[in-house]
């Protein structure tokens, strides 16, 4: 019977059916039909041939165990078929198909959380560890196992290279532990892998990791990708409060709170609290004066150590369940320019992701940013465009005044990509600025109307005059950023229009001078229409831009219409 075998075997190998002479030569050896020459022929036909590409590739894996010193060697059957031999125990132990690792989806594999790499103690047998390798081909894998000469072999399969190349091993949890504690710019895995005990194992290190990483020596800055940036003037109470929840972030090399501290006035205790905070991802600045607040917000920018910088008002919290969507985020468009994250109110309408470049990128963010929160900026395209040079502008420019980062965002998406996203980002609490105003006014700060309109729950910047001069500072902005693009200007002006009209009507739905809106609509009407003509438009330009102006007047005359029959309805 071995004889036979064995027979079939040379015949299958001499008519170049190889492998079938390969299945029975494997037969014959586990049946113990003349091992030694069996074995030797199997090296010598198959192994030889390919030992070049097994080096290869197991060099490039970076393995601290030595090529000659795996215990395991692969005898190629067909593509992407080996068949598995234990040098030690001198037997065949099955077959690796890489066929069957494909089939599983590195999007479904160990997939619970979106941002991290993976840890995972477990025996050496990566073939019954395909989710493990899936996962390998998204995220960084670091596996520890006892038998590290065992699981390094599978380092030489070339089609395991793409895989392999995110796999570091380890041959126990203490050295598991020392790499970590040692490399402290090397993110933390987040995805904990294994049986009860090796799962609570690895779970205690990460955590006995990460609060050493929030002490001075265990930081790290060399490696952060995204900086929560707060820039806050006279409210150390509210910024107190911001710090309760964003100390809760699980994360440490990846990220850093930056704190530029404006304003002397109010809070300063509170202030002082922060500053002496134990925990050393949060990096605190105070001035000692008051700056304008585009000043302080570029601050915030500067002194970040992340590639990207999300900008938050110390009034608002992040949802901390979020970060890690917006951190893979950023990994995958590291060219972004302005990414505009979803928040609970301002932002709550985004519903897909929209991605822009150039001038496409400018019209398709245009007018959006007023509200800080919740913008994210890569910090290198940020600093190149050098945008304090804009405060030229804040002498008579009240639209750059109140909104120089809708000009900052305008410059970076011209130049780049602009983003929005529709993943739930940023929770906005409610402002203070009433409670805010009178503090101010109390101690002299500003006078009465400053901050807030006279008689009335309005901030300034929200009557009726205040829209008018933003919309004369509008039209500054438009012949800047436009630059002779005719095009450009036509849609900003429309654009600025239609905002405007917008803005007028959200006053008046707060009771604002509820008798004098019909005379404001109108003045802006005049106003629009010498705008138009101040631009070098075509004929045909100028006619469809007073089109627009003449349709939304009389949309907003109806809606301001049925505002006062609701009034007089519920009166």
């Amino acid at each position: 019977m071995g004889n036979r075998i064995l027979d079939y075997a040379c015949e299958q190998f001499e008519s170049r059916n190889y492998c079938e002479a390969l299945e029975a030569f494997v037969l014959a050896y586990m049946k113990g039909y003349e091992p030694e020459w069996v074995i030797e022929n199997i090296y010598n036909c198959y192994v030889a041939c390919n030992e070049p590409e097994f080096r290869n590739a197991y060099g490039k894996c970076g393995a601290e165990v030595s090529y000659e010193d795996c215990v395991l060697d692969f005898m190629p059957y067909k593509e992407g078929e080996y068949y598995i031999f234990d040098k030690e125990r001198k037997q065949f132990i099955g077959k690796f198909l890489v066929s069957e690792l494909k089939m599983v989806s590195s999007e479904e594999a160990l997939n619970e959380i979106e941002f991290g790499a993976v840890a995972e103690a477990f025996h050496w047998n990566l073939k019954e560890e395909y989710q493990l390798l899936a996962a390998a081909k998204d995220k960084k894998v670091y596996a520890v196992c006892h038998e590290i000469n065992y699981i390094s072999s599978f380092y030489k399969i070339p089609e395991l290279e793409e895989y392999n190349k995110n796999v570091k091993l380890f041959q126990d949890f203490s050295q598991f532990q020392q790499y970590f504690h040692k490399n402290t710019g090397v993110y933390l895995p987040r995805i904990l892998s294994g049986d009860l005990e090796s799962v609570k194992e690895l779970n205690e290190i990460v955590e006995a990791e990460h609060q050493f990483r929030l002490t001075p020596e265990g930081r790290n800055t060399d490696h952060v990708l995204l900086t929560i940036g707060i820039p806050s003037r006279n409210r150390g109470n509210l910024l107190l409060k911001r710090l309760e929840n964003l100390r809760n972030i699980k994360l440490d090399a990846e990220i850093e709170i930056a704190i530029s501290k404006n304003g002397v006035d109010f809070y300063q205790e509170e202030y002082d609290q922060v500053n002496q905070a134990q925990d050393s991802r949060i990096c605190y600045y105070d001035h000692h004066k008051d700056l304008v607040a585009p000043e302080n917000w570029h601050f915030v920018v500067e002194m970040a150590h992340g590639k990207f910088v999300l900008l938050v008002s110390d009034e608002d919290d992040i949802i901390l369940d979020s970060l890690g969507h917006y951190l893979k985020l950023i990994t995958e468009y590291p060219q972004a320019s302005v990414i505009r994250a979803k928040s609970c109110i301002f932002y709550s309408r985004l519903s897909e992701r929209l991605y822009a470049e150039g001038t496409d990128a400018l019209k398709k963010g245009f007018l959006k940013q007023n509200y800080l929160s919740g913008l994210i900026f890569n910090r290198e395209k940020f600093l190149k465009q050098n945008l304090l040079r804009l405060e030229k502008f804040r002498e008579d420019n009240l639209y750059y005044c109140l909104y120089p980062h809708e000009w900052w965002c305008a410059i970076l998406s011209k130049n780049g990509v602009y983003m929005e996203e529709p993943f739930l980002l940023v929770q906005e609490r409610e402002s203070v600025i009433q409670e805010e105003n009178s503090k101010y006014i109390e101690k002299g700060v500003i006078e009465e109307g400053e901050h807030i309109a006279k008689g009335t729950s309005l901030p300034a910047y929200s009557t009726y005059e205040s829209r008018l001069q933003q919309f004369l500072g509008m039209m500054e902005f438009v012949r800047w950023i436009a630059d002779g693009d005719k095009e450009l200007a036509f849609f900003c002006v429309a654009s600025c229009i239609s905002k405007i009209l917008f803005l007028l009507l959200l006053a008046r739905e707060r009771g604002y001078e509820v008798s004098n809106f019909m005379n404001i609509v109108d003045k802006f009407c005049k106003m629009s229409i010498e705008a138009i003509r101040e631009f070098d438009f075509s004929e045909e330009q100028q006619v469809k831009l007073l089109s627009i102006l003449k349709t939304s007047a009389i949309e907003t005359y109806g809606q301001e219409r049925e505002i006062f029959e609701k009034e007089q309805n519920a009166g």
